[in-house]
């Protein structure tokens, strides 16, 4: 039996920590109604959109969102996912942002 590395823990305990933030608590999600059992509607914070526009949905039970305007990612049918997925599309994946370059990065709030 291998013992897991330590740095993979941290940064798997930290995705995890960071999957049950709610998607409503993204900066830059608001304007949503509810729509139906469960759900919120509104405008997409990726694509826009108006007030009454159903493009943007968020599934509370879940925590997972999808805009069925965004361009979807190879092989699936809409944009979407958790609040990582989310905070990763409006501020860009660090893991793609030079060392040098954190300057547009948030960290905490």
């Amino acid at each position: 039996m291998s013992v897991p590395q330590r740095g993979n823990h941290l940064r798997n305990d930290l995705f995890d920590r960071a999957r049950q933030v709610s998607v409503l608590d993204v900066d830059g999600v608001g304007g949503l109604r509810r729509s139906g059992a469960g759900r919120m509607t509104g405008p997409c914070p990726l694509c826009g959109g108006s007030a009454r526009s159903g493009r943007f949905s968020v599934h509370l039970a879940r925590n997972v969102w999808a805009c069925f305007a965004c361009p979807p990612p190879p092989g699936k049918r809409a944009a979407g996912g958790g609040p990582v997925d989310l905070e990763m599309a409006l501020r860009g994946d660090p893991r793609e942002t030079p060392r040098n370059d954190w300057s547009g990065m948030r960290w905490g709030r």
